[in-house]
Parts: C-alpha cells; structure tokens; sequence
C-alpha cells in the first residue's frame, strides 16, 4: 500500500510541473486587464477665444441658473443678477435686411466660482428704437456646454447674432441682450448702433 502512495505521488507532482511549464512558455495563463484609462477631468478653465453661436430655443425659463461651485442647493433667484457682467462687443453700423454679429463677453463677478450644472441657460436679445419700434424680445439657448466653471473674476465670450428685419427703420438702435437669470424685471446689457438701409 505504501510502495503504490509513494509512486503515484511523484507522478502527480511530475504532471503538475508540466503543466505549470506549459503555461509559462505557451502563455496559456492570460494576462490581467488593462487598466481602464482615466476618465477626463471637467474643464475648470474657460475656453480661449470665442464660443460659436448655436441656433437653439431654452428647454423653460429658468432651467440653467448658475450654481457657485461645492454648493448642493441652488441659490436664491434673487441673488443671480450678482453673479454676472454681460459686456456687447457689436459692430457701430448694422444694415436693415441683414444678420448682425455680435460678441457677449460674461464675466463672473461672485466671490466664488460659477458653473451651470443644470443645463445652459437662456438668454433675450431684441433691436429698439426711440420711436418705440422694437423687434420684440426672441430667447436663445446659450452654447456653455464647453464653457466649465468660471472662475471668480474670469470671463467667457460667446458669438451672437441677431436678425435685423428689413422694416428696421434707419437711425440710432439700441442692440438689447439679457441673460436668463430667473428675475423677470433683471435689466439687460445693451449697446447703441447705427441702422442703414
């Protein structure tokens, strides 16, 4: 009984060996998984240069109010007009019949960062003249799905366009644009032009 232990145990251990070999030099054990690689972090600078205007309607007044950065409530409506400057960089003439290209540069002016994690928001732009001719008041979506978070003190700048109909009448216009920030009485930014025909 011994004798027959003592020689299939040799035996096994032989088998083991080989197969262990085999592994080694045919690669039959497979390697790990590579790692997954690292999911990009979310763009905490605002980009350079200038957002392209894109052709979009907001979803509902008030969905893309900016939220300060690590804060988990939504602040405020009231407070939102604190939180950014608009500045219109615009072209001093403008031709009736025509699109005019203009620039929004938004600047943060809260004590801490911006961002709009709840989608962009909307904003207003209009043509009014002193005879009270208005274009009426048309909302856009605004194109910050690149934009990230805005640091305190930072600025974003968007293009922009607006249609000037060609019943515009020529004469001194104000060029009006407002950003969504859920107050209905909050004044926009607005710039002087000269509309010819």
């Amino acid at each position: 009984m011994r004798v027959r232990i003592l020689l299939v145990l040799p035996l096994v251990l032989w088998l083991t060996g080989c197969a262990a070999l085999h592994g080694a030099a045919g690669g039959g054990l497979p390697s790990p998984p590579p790692s997954p690689a690292p999911s990009p972090t979310p763009e905490t600078t605002p980009l350079a240069g200038v957002t392209p205007w894109i052709d979009g309607s907001p979803a509902g007044f008030h969905q893309g109010l900016a939220v300060p950065v690590g804060d988990n409530v939504s602040p405020p409506a009231e407070t939102q007009p604190g939180y950014w400057s608009a500045a219109l960089t615009a072209p001093s003439e403008a031709k009736a019949g025509q699109t005019l290209e203009y620039e929004v540069t938004l600047t943060n002016i809260f004590s801490r960062a911006l961002a709009f994690p709840n989608g962009c928001p909307g904003y207003m732009e209009a043509l009014a003249a002193p005879s009270s001719w208005t274009t009426g008041k048309e909302w856009f979506l605004l194109n910050c799905g690149l934009m990230g978070t805005v640091q305190p003190g930072a600025s974003v700048r968007f293009a922009m366009r607006i249609e000037v109909p060609a019943t515009t009448p020529p004469g001194t216009l104000s060029l009006l644009w407002g950003l969504d920030t859920g107050l209905a009485n909050y004044g926009g930014s607005a710039t002087d032009l000269t509309v010819t025909r």
